[in-house]
């Protein structure tokens, strides 16, 4: 049995993709970070740590999304606009 994976390697970087500044700009969108700690129910701490560049969760990043007011394919991978789209 091999060990090797049919799945191609994972090529998605979040920091060098610029996700930490994407989360900073959500959260000024936001209404800043104390705002979006307590409408988003994602804590302080967590969202220090997406700002410093930890990867988050795509349920974490649609919440903040939705705080935010911004597109959450946006906010996970940087493609099409921040703003969100009309419902």
């Amino acid at each position: 049995m091999s060990s090797s994976s049919d799945f191609p390697p994972d090529t998605f970087r979040w920091e060098e993709t610029g996700g930490p500044d994407r989360v900073r700009t959500a959260v000024d969108l936001g209404g800043g970070y104390s705002t979006v700690v307590q409408k988003s129910g994602i804590s302080g701490s967590s969202l220090n740590n997406y700002l410093k560049g930890r990867e988050m969760k795509a349920s974490g990043a649609v919440r903040l999304a939705e705080v935010c007011g911004v597109d959450p394919v946006w906010l996970i991978f940087g493609t099409g606009a921040a703003n969100a789209p009309a419902h």
